[in-house]
């Protein structure tokens, strides 16, 4: 009985010696240590930062500029205002992570402005890396565009189809994959090397036939009634290699 009751009051001594090295806070605010600064005002601007839900870096600006001016109207020190700063920067860091898990399936148009501040604040909570990471990976999936655009362009090779299709699918966009931005993007570049690939495919096969063996007269016919498709004619190198005259000799 006695060895239960000294176990039990060495971890209640031990609690309450981490309650007190942690400021008293329970671990839920995201700055603590401003509970003895007299200046109540500031500290609940510092706070409000926290709750707010972010449109901007004006309110952040805003509430620096005024506890620069408590440090200047004496109503607080310099080690209170390095801890105000130091406070207001978790929280903003803290506000931005909440905001980005708000509209991160959602969003309209790239969050550019959030993104950047992301960016600025990725120091002050680490789990603002993990949507950096993932906005990052957006805009890899935005730029792939071109990569189809300049492949549907070209001759299409099988290989290169394949491998187009494997690096949009690899893009490692996380928790954007319920972004609808992203599932339309995924979409409509799967979309047009399917149709790029149903289109032309077959007339690659005759075009590399007929370079490959000249005399292959059976294979030109078959490749004449391709000459005037217009969903093979719609592709810019196929349009091209019908229209140039040294390919006359195959039509």
């Amino acid at each position: 009985m006695k060895k239960s009751l000294f176990i039990t009051s060495i971890f209640l001594v031990s609690g309450l010696l981490l309650y007190f090295i942690m400021g008293g806070t329970g671990g839920g605010g995201q700055g603590g240590g401003t509970d003895d600064i007299k200046d109540t005002v500031i500290v609940s601007m510092v706070d409000s930062v926290e709750l707010a839900d972010w449109k901007s870096n004006a309110q952040y600006l805003r509430v620096k500029t005024e506890i620069g001016l408590r440090k200047s109207n004496g109503t607080i020190n310099d080690q209170e205002k390095e801890l105000l700063i130091s406070t207001l920067d978790l929280n903003y860091a803290f506000s931005l992570n909440k905001k980005y898990n708000a509209v991160k399936t959602n969003f309209p148009s790239f969050p550019s402005a959030l993104y950047n501040e992301m960016l600025a604040f990725q120091s002050k909570n680490k789990d603002l890396t993990t949507g950096i990471k993932e906005l990052n990976a957006f805009l890899q999936l935005q730029n792939m565009e071109g990569s189809v655009n300049q492949f549907i362009s070209g001759r299409y090779n099988v290989e290169k189809y394949n491998n187009l299709r494997n690096r949009i699918k690899e893009i490692p966009i996380g928790s954007l994959s319920a972004n609808s931005l992203c599932i339309k993007m995924k979409s409509n570049y799967f979309q047009n090397l399917l149709n790029f690939q149903t289109d032309v495919q077959r007339v690659t096969d005759l075009i590399e036939i007929t370079e490959k063996y000249p005399g292959s007269i059976s294979k030109f016919e078959e490749l004449r009634d391709w000459k005037d498709a217009p969903s093979v004619l719609k592709y810019p190198y196929y349009k091209a290699w019908f229209n140039n005259p040294n390919n006359q000799q195959f039509l």
